[in-house]
């Protein structure tokens, strides 16, 4: 981590010449479906995302922060995860439309929802 300390001027990032503010904030949380992106919809305690699912799908999540353990909740889906060996990728298999929460770090200020849907035939 940088920290600069301001010693004039009015504090913005152009008065530490080759810095640059970023245009918006970092997201939490970025996802991706079967490797396309997946449109996460931000709110307060976190993310969720509705989609349409085939039989078998996989939900990647990225995270801003360094995952130790997720809780799938419901429990009784028994959705086994995998979390890659850089803390911050958690690769979620969806089998079928149960809505999933998924509960970082026993952090409830940190959660996604996952509502998947089944495309209607007709």
């Amino acid at each position: 981590m940088l920290l600069f300390w301001n010693v004039g001027g009015d504090g913005r990032a152009q008065d530490a010449p080759g810095l640059a503010c970023a245009p918006g904030p970092v997201p939490l949380f970025t996802a991706t479906l079967d490797g396309r992106p997946l449109e996460l919809h931000g709110f307060r305690s976190g993310s969720f995302a509705i989609f349409a699912m085939d039989f078998h799908s996989e939900v990647v999540i990225r995270t801003g922060f360094d995952v130790s353990w997720v809780d799938v909740r419901p429990l009784s889906a028994q959705v086994a995860y995998t979390i890659g060996p850089d803390h911050r990728d958690i690769r979620i298999p969806i089998k079928d439309a149960t809505p999933l929460t998924l509960e970082f770090n026993d952090d409830l200020g940190q959660v996604v929802h996952l509502f998947p849907c089944t495309a209607r035939q007709g």
